[in-house]
């Protein structure tokens, strides 16, 4: 085996444990973004749960007339706000 020979297997060699090291990096790359997934998945029913009560609450709190009138739409005179 000539000098060029052996340098280009140690150039493969050298490549091939630079690959295995990328797949390695990526294998846990991949395991950490499925973990989040799920973990964001979770978060995401949580929310959905959360503002579907919310609109059942606020669904049946428009159900019930105000107990007080609407002060928005009292008539008040010229020049007269109701803030102060």
């Amino acid at each position: 085996m000539s000098q060029d020979e052996g340098k280009g297997s140690d150039e493969i060699v050298a490549a091939l444990e630079d690959c295995e090291q990328q797949v390695d990096q990526l294998k846990r790359e991949n395991k950490l973004l499925r973990d989040a997934s799920g973990t964001f998945g979770e978060l995401a029913e949580r929310l959905n749960a959360s503002l579907a009560s919310e609109r059942r609450k606020n669904a049946e709190r428009r159900a019930y007339p105000r107990s007080t009138e609407d002060r928005r739409h009292q008539e008040q005179p010229v020049g007269q706000s109701t803030r102060r």
